[in-house]
């Protein structure tokens, strides 16, 4: 008998479960060639710190590796009003990637691993590098 087997044995608040990150499903579109700023949202980011970074659509968060194509190959941060820019030289091509989050309430990200919250895909719109081959008869 007794025990936590029903919701009625939960009825004291114990306290509040506060979850910092950003949130999930931020999809953004930008323009090959043409800088782009977008907000991440999210609860408690930190500006100047926390970081992002872009990985191929077809890899997984904290798996993958950054593109070292786009955005030069750098991590992304966060910067004023939780914006995150890339500039011209940064979207050289069209094509789609996953914005990576990392959290450095450790001090650093040491890794790519480190970057295992998806926040969004990033669609570039323009040409791409792949399947540009053309023959003319």
């Amino acid at each position: 008998a007794g025990g936590c087997s029903s919701k009625a044995d939960f009825s004291a608040l114990a306290g509040f479960l506060h979850v910092i990150g950003p949130y999930a499903n931020q999809d953004r579109t930008c323009t090959v060639g043409i800088q782009c700023s977008f907000p991440v949202l999210g609860e408690s980011l930190q500006v100047g710190t926390d970081l992002m970074m872009l990985i191929p659509h077809s890899g997984t968060c904290g798996i993958s590796g950054r593109d070292s194509l786009l955005a030069l190959g750098n991590t992304l941060d966060l910067q004023a009003n939780t914006m995150v820019t890339l500039s011209n030289l940064e979207i050289p091509f069209g094509g789609q990637w996953k914005l990576c989050y990392c959290a450095t309430l450790s001090g650093s990200c040491p890794s790519d691993a480190a970057f295992s919250v998806l926040v969004g895909l990033l669609t570039v719109l323009g040409p791409n590098l792949t399947n540009q081959d053309r023959s003319c008869a």
